[in-house]
């Protein structure tokens, strides 16, 4: 009878290695390491390649794939096409999946979710009940925490710190310049064409004052 492994963990080493071709996976080849075989589904394409490294009761399902120096660990669940890569860190009961990616130094724990075409890279952390979706990109130095929400084709970037329960969606963008905020929202919105003198959060929206001088305030939706 045909096994149904795919793969089997190589004594002393705790790596893995191929016991047949599939995906990109030829039958032979040594890959990363992994605890336990409830670490790698011995279905679909899933694999961990190089020194990639899922531990605990950390899981990889379906196609999922984590590569380079990357780590996973807690109970955190890859899942669908999602890819790991790089420094990146994955941990506690954080979840990727759909299409998204986490590469570079980026880490995300907690309870996060990433799904959809989202990514998150280089140093940007997202943490809490944070849910990124669809094509948003979180980069640079961002944090997103708390119950914080970014979908669409939003870019959080440089040091901006989104969190509670604010939602950024759509186009907008929040990042570079740095500005005190009641929500730590650090930056400005991309898309405004002119510079803002100060950003605030006020009943989960977004307000941006023009000069110093004038207290008139206008309001920028972000839960379109």
């Amino acid at each position: 009878m045909e096994s149904n492994k795919k793969y089997e963990i190589m004594a002393f080493e705790g790596r893995i290695k191929a016991l047949k071709s599939f995906g990109d996976v030829k039958e032979g080849e040594v890959g990363g390491f992994i605890d336990t075989e409830s670490n790698l589904s011995h279905e679909g394409d899933c694999w961990v390649y190089d020194n990639a490294q899922v531990s605990d009761g950390a899981r990889l399902t379906d196609n999922a794939t984590a590569r380079d120096n990357c780590r996973i660990d807690g109970q955190a669940w890859i899942w669908g096409n999602a890819k790991i890569s790089g420094d990146a860190v994955v941990d506690d009961y954080a979840q990727i999946s759909g299409y998204a990616k986490i590469y570079e130094s980026a880490k995300v724990i907690g309870d996060a979710k990433i799904t959809d075409h989202a990514m998150v890279y280089e140093f940007a952390q997202v943490k809490g009940d944070a849910h990124i979706g669809e094509s948003a990109w979180i980069y640079g130095n961002a944090m997103v925490s708390g119950y914080a929400k970014v979908t669409g084709k939003a870019f959080v970037f440089g040091n901006a710190v989104v969190k509670k329960k604010m939602h950024v969606g759509d186009e907008e963008s929040l990042g570079t310049k740095q500005v005190p905020t009641e929500a730590s929202v650090l930056g400005f919105l991309k898309g405004l064409h002119e510079d803002v003198s100060e950003i605030k959060l006020k009943n989960g929206r977004v307000y941006r004052k023009e000069t110093v001088t004038t207290e008139e305030w206008h309001m920028i939706p972000t839960d379109k």
